[in-house]
């Protein structure tokens, strides 16, 4: 067995182990930003093993769109989930905004 042999193996192992770690995380977050994630970086470091084997121009151009790739979906997921700084609650504030926020006092039933 040549050292091709066995990285061209543990790009595979990396690729099934992958999937089966997405699927996971998936499970256990229920949201789909994190799981596309992970999988999209156990594929770069399968990439990488196979650039590894033979540092041929397909393989490059490959690990080259998984990065893009990863990017992308990474860069939509965090503009589309995030709330404008002018919207954000302030923690343990009462309000939307930092300007309207005032301190959060219960209320108790002498106050009532």
């Amino acid at each position: 067995m040549t050292l091709d042999d066995v990285l061209r193996s543990a790009s595979l192992t990396v690729t099934a182990l992958g999937v089966l770690s997405a699927g996971a995380v998936l499970a256990r977050a229920r949201e789909v930003r994190l799981p596309i994630a992970v999988l999209l970086d156990f594929l770069l470091a399968a990439g990488l093993l196979r650039l590894a084997v033979a540092p041929a121009p397909r393989a490059l151009a490959s690990a080259a769109l998984i990065i893009i790739i990863r990017k992308i979906i990474t860069f939509g997921f965090a503009h589309r989930t995030a709330a404008p700084a002018a919207v954000r609650p302030v923690p343990g504030f009462v309000g939307t905004t930092p300007g309207n926020a005032r301190p959060h006092v219960p209320v108790t039933e002498e106050r009532r």
